[in-house]
């Protein structure tokens, strides 16, 4: 509040969402929001001092001189997503000049303009230590490398979000399914109605005011909610859906250890091209992995890389794979659940099956082969018909066979009606069966609704958001 007429310059603010709630007339509303303005910036850059509180963001406001923002990110609400007291430690032996790189800063915001600025990759987060002011640039991040995401007392670890879709990622970009999944909590950037999921999922990539990450999308309601958390960051706040027909899907930066060399399957080559879509590549089973032997074992490999591998496998059929994030194993297979094998509670694996190659696999199941209907007057009618042709042929020789011959002739003739009628009599019934079995089984898909909305107005200025992890409140 203004004191003496005195107007106190803002310099951050903390935000807490207000929950969805459910509406009587189908429209979204939400409970309060709340938004606390102050003239204080935490550490390292202030007096004030962080502390956790569940679903709230505290944003800063920082000068940054990079003319990358006003080119690729202009309407972005903000530009790095800063963790206090974490890093993304690198070994010695894996430093690449290509991957990462350490450079000397006055503070955080000139560290954070160096990664703007960087050419030679691209710079998708940074690691500051402000004691010996040292800025580690890396194309990196605590999702494609969570192994190496760590406390550090001395550190901030910040995640670049003005990136381009073209910029996100250095191999493809994939979307792995959840079933019946939803993050709960107020995390939702945008809502759309009546859309389809391939609609949705161009909607996250081609957001401009923030960095979506993943989306829900009811199959039956049709609608499609924009998210900027995934379970990375939102990891305790992933619940069971009451719909059935709600899932959650994850945008996933694959990693190519293969040298940019693109697998000879049509199935996924899309993925690959000039100008490629993401896909919806796997679905996801928590702790649990496939029954049965599997083909191969890469160790040392990350989630995103063992995915890769899977999409790009040349010798074999890769239909799905196993990753244990605490072991860094993964396993991949030509079988899935479709063999008949089941998946089996393991609380160190995750099971991925590969949704790309079930197009080919649905080519492989032979479809009913479908005899023709016929009704039965129809069928004794030709059957009469044919009596009376062989017949007339009867009578038109009698004057060259002989009588005897004529009887038995005649005779097998009747013999081949009877057989053909217990044949007709059958072949229906079964088509008939065929008719009420197809039936049953068919298919049919439901889709509906939602609203647009927004989750707060946007800042003027580079602002940073803030995420504590850990902390206790003072």
């Amino acid at each position: 509040m203004p004191t003496n007429n005195l107007v106190r310059t803002c310099t951050s603010f903390d935000f807490q969402p207000g929950n969805r709630i459910a509406a009587f007339n189908g429209a979204t509303e939400y409970e309060e929001s709340t938004c606390y303005l102050t003239q204080e910036q935490g550490d390292l850059d202030g007096i004030s001092n962080l502390f956790f509180v569940p679903n709230s963001v505290h944003f800063i406001e920082v000068c940054l001189s990079s003319s990358r923002i006003e080119n690729e990110c202009p309407n972005r609400r903000y530009v790095f997503e800063r963790h206090p007291r974490k890093a993304l430690k690198v070994p010695d032996q894996d430093m690449k000049l290509t991957d990462m790189k350490e450079v000397s800063a006055l503070n955080r915001s000139d560290c954070e303009d160096r990664c703007l600025n960087e050419f030679t990759f691209v710079c998708r987060s940074i690691s500051y230590n402000a004691g010996a002011r040292t800025c580690l640039l890396s194309r990196f991040t605590r999702r494609s490398h969570p192994e190496r995401f760590v406390d550090d007392p001395t550190s901030d670890y910040l995640e670049n979000t003005c990136l381009s879709a073209e910029r996100r990622c250095d191999g493809i970009a994939v979307f792995v399914k959840e079933e019946n999944k939803r993050l709960g909590g107020p995390f939702e950037m945008d809502i759309y109605s009546n859309f389809t999921l391939e609609e949705c999922q161009i909607k996250c990539l081609q957001a401009e005011k923030y960095f979506c990450r993943s989306i829900e999308y009811d199959v039956q309601s049709r609608q499609c909610s924009i998210l900027e958390e995934d379970t990375v960051s939102q990891k305790d706040d992933l619940r069971t859906s009451s719909s059935p027909t709600h899932h959650i899907y994850e945008l996933v930066c694959l990693e190519d250890q293969q040298g940019g060399k693109i697998p000879d399957n049509s199935v996924t080559s899309h993925l690959f091209s000039d100008g490629r879509r993401p896909d919806t590549a796997f679905q996801r089973y928590r702790n649990n992995r496939l029954g049965g032997e599997y083909h191969s074992e890469i160790t040392g490999r990350t989630l995103s890389e063992c995915l890769d591998e899977c999409l790009r496998q040349a010798s074999f059929q890769c239909r799905s794979a196993v990753y244990s994030e605490r072991f860094r194993i993964c396993r991949l297979s030509r079988f899935n659940q479709r063999d008949g094998l089941r998946i089996i509670y393991d609380a160190d694996y995750d099971y991925y099956e590969n949704l790309m190659n079930r197009a080919a696999d649905d080519e492989k199941i032979r479809p009913i082969t479908w005899m023709p209907m016929v009704h039965l007057t129809d069928l004794t009618r030709w059957v009469s018909t044919l009596a009376i042709m062989v017949k007339v042929d009867l009578h038109i020789a009698q004057e060259e066979v002989a009588e005897d011959t004529v009887a038995v002739v005649e005779a097998v003739m009747a013999v081949e009606v009877e057989a053909m009628g217990v044949v007709a009599e059958d072949t229906v019934a079964a088509t008939e069966g065929a008719v009420v079995e197809v039936a049953t089984q068919e298919e049919v898909p439901t889709e509906a609704m939602a609203v647009e909305g927004e989750v707060m107005e946007a800042t003027e200025g580079a602002m940073e958001e803030v995420t504590v992890e850990g902390m206790e409140e003072e």
